[in-house]
């Protein structure tokens, strides 16, 4: 008989003692807890002027409570009435510059208000621009994308699912994220304001079956995946958000995810976890099952077996990507900000 390595396996055994019962309710409580999505607000206020269009969708352009997902990605865009023009963003009172459109992560309920004059905005300069300068600090970002796995409990089952996290103790889904500035200028070294700039990214797919996003979209300049619109402020800045994702989520999580069990203390073969996998619940008294445990690839047959024991977190390799900035108008007037991004995984079962 092959046991199971006790340091490796989480032991569960129902009904044999009280104490036995309580462990595993609270074992179910803290299961459930962690697979609760926390719901965020956001209120935008109607001022005069103009709107606030939450999102793509059109209905998004009228002032009231939108409900989001703890730490989802919004994209924020003013409107401005005729004969008005954007002055500033304010988040809860404190003003965010005049970025246009403006990406919001929502870590907590925020109001937004975005307040519009009738000054129109200096008039861009009369040469045009002739080179746009990366301004990210660091000027080569890296962006490591964590992906944690992890089981919801439905009544007498559970369900395997892969989550981004920024950290592995975090219990929100959010994707790690690096903020691009480029600043644009003339022949003269002046800022260029209000120019309209298109920003993307290349490859299209990298060999981790990784790309980035820019705010909540592919962008790679093609038909498909058009390029984003990015218009500098009065200072010639313009800034946006990227992330690194998984194009294949459930590929990537059964080359590494397995789940392997010992029923009445006989071990099984192991199971490569795609994502919502069901299997009933680990329970002595209704299966015979006495223990189970999760982690990266370990004695199961996926197609990257490592000898990573559970718990341990997989990286791939530092792939580089790049992010393109380019002038609308002349795409030759361009600059190339190169990032390494690479993935991280843990089944924390």
């Amino acid at each position: 008989m092959d046991a199971p390595n006790l340091s490796r396996t989480r032991k569960i055994l129902l009904g044999i003692s009280a104490a036995t019962g309580i462990g595993v309710v609270a074992y179910l409580l803290y299961n459930f807890a962690k697979a609760q999505t926390v719901q965020v607000t956001l209120t935008t206020e109607q001022t005069s002027g103009g709107k606030i269009c939450v999102g793509d969708d059109p209905s998004g352009c009228i002032a009231g409570t939108f409900s989001f997902n703890n730490g989802d990605l919004v994209k924020l865009t003013a409107v401005p009435d005729s004969g008005y023009y954007l002055d500033e963003w304010k988040v809860d009172s404190i003003s965010k510059g005049n970025n246009n459109p403006f990406f919001l992560y929502m870590f907590d309920s925020y109001t937004v208000i975005a307040s519009f004059t009738t000054t129109p905005p200096p008039p861009p300069p009369a040469n045009p621009v002739v080179a746009i300068y990366n301004q990210t600090t660091p000027l080569s970002p890296t962006i490591k994308q964590r992906y944690k796995g992890y089981w919801f409990w439905l009544n007498s089952e559970e369900e395997f699912n892969v989550i981004p996290v920024a950290d592995y103790l975090d219990t929100t889904a959010i994707y790690s994220q690096q903020t691009i500035i480029v600043k644009a200028v003339d022949a003269y070294n002046a800022p260029v304001p209000y120019a309209t700039l298109l920003a993307y990214s290349s490859p299209v797919v990298d060999s981790m079956k990784g790309t980035i996003f820019i705010g909540n979209s592919r962008a790679h300049g093609s038909m498909t995946y058009p390029a984003i619109e990015v218009i500098t402020n009065k200072d010639g800045i313009a800034s946006f958000p990227i992330t690194y994702r998984h194009t294949d989520l459930n590929g990537f999580s059964k080359e590494r995810c397995y789940n392997q069990r010992w029923y009445y203390g006989i071990r099984q073969p192991g199971i490569c976890l795609e994502l919502g996998k069901l299997m009933p619940a680990c329970n002595f008294i209704l299966n015979g099952c006495t223990g189970e445990e999760n982690g990266i690839s370990y004695n199961a047959p996926c197609p990257n077996a490592t000898e990573y024991g559970p718990m341990l977190e997989y990286e791939s390799i530092q792939i580089p990507q790049q992010i393109i900035v380019q002038w609308k108008d002349n795409s030759a007037v361009a600059t190339a900000i190169a990032n390494t991004c690479y993935f991280g995984i843990k089944n924390l079962g």
